[in-house]
């Protein structure tokens, strides 16, 4: 909408001393002559503009036209600021980038403040493996788009055993839950919350139907251990030189250091088949000293697995 744009580029103009039509309309995805008109609709408007002329021209606020931020602290502002900005290196939104630009433009044209903003955030989460491109990020703006919009949407949801199944859900919100995404939904024909994890999700089909959100139950499954399956205890024992690669996988835990060297975890995780891939991926530096059952199901796989390859 045209007044959205408005007020974003009075925003834009805020935390910057000078910039080129150019600039605007490549930023905001328009003709130059929609940023010439924006700019004429700002003048009128009472936006005290100032124009300058030639290569290095452009538009600009005169300096005394500035927001004011003292409802802020400065650490507060900074923290603020900083959080939002680890967040959008992750999803890209867009709604959090205009934000962003709003604290900016309180944030002044010059002096420390300013300067920070332009620093890394205190926290920056990539949600994919270092040199790997996003592939799914389609996937999460229409699941987006239909949560903002309460629209039911269907597709295809594919489990560990690779049994596919067709599902209609309401989407509810996005959990981010140790580097995984799931939706968490309402399973329309199950009559029942479900996660679903976004890796298994495909042939994402946007619905029209709209749906009225359901009160849900209190308090909701991260907020009480993320109960998937019922929990195991499992008694891993490392040797030495994989100590420090367990540690990683399991931070969470504290092991116990034995004399020869190598590490034992007493772990207690919710159970399921991603439970013997992991140990596996440890290959012959992990020993399962508990449950017997997992010890006995991974004896199995790891023979299987060399029988494979004899072949």
């Amino acid at each position: 909408m045209k007044i959205d744009r408005l007020i974003a580029i009075l925003l834009y103009l805020l935390s910057r001393d000078k910039v080129t039509a150019r600039e605007l309309a490549s930023y905001f995805g328009v003709t130059l002559r929609t940023i010439y008109r924006d700019m004429e609709t700002l003048g009128l408007a009472g936006v005290p503009l100032a124009s300058y002329q030639g290569v290095e021209g452009g538009y600009g606020l005169v300096e005394t036209f500035r927001l004011d931020r003292t409802f802020f602290k400065e650490g507060e502002f900074l923290a603020l600021f900083s959080a939002l900005k680890g967040i959008n290196a992750a999803i890209k939104d867009r709604s959090i980038e205009t934000v962003l630009l709003k604290l900016k433009a309180l944030s002044g044209k010059s002096g420390a403040v300013k300067e920070k903003t332009e620093e890394l955030p205190f926290i920056l989460y990539v949600p994919i493996p270092w040199g790997m491109e996003a592939d799914r990020s389609g996937l999460l703006d229409t699941v987006r788009a239909a949560i903002e919009r309460r629209r039911v949407i269907s597709f295809t949801y594919t489990k560990a055993d690779s049994r596919a199944t067709k599902r209609c859900v309401e989407p509810l919100t996005v959990v981010l839950q140790a580097g995984v995404w799931y939706l968490y939904a309402w399973d329309i024909a199950r009559k029942d919350y479900r996660f679903f994890r976004f890796s298994r999700i495909s042939d994402l089909e946007p619905g029209k139907t709209a749906f009225v959100r359901k009160a849900g139950s209190r308090p909701y499954p991260w907020e009480s251990g993320w109960p998937e399956e019922p929990p195991v205890e499992v008694r891993l024992k490392f040797r030495p030189e994989a100590a420090q690669k367990a540690r990683d996988a399991f931070a969470w835990a504290s092991p116990e250091k034995l004399p020869d060297g190598s590490v034992l975890f007493a772990l207690r995780m919710p159970y399921g088949d991603w439970v013997e891939g992991q140990i596996l991926s440890f290959g012959p530096q992990v020993e399962v000293v508990e449950p017997a059952w997992i010890r006995e199901k991974i004896r199995k796989l790891a023979e299987d697995t060399a029988l494979k390859y004899r072949e």
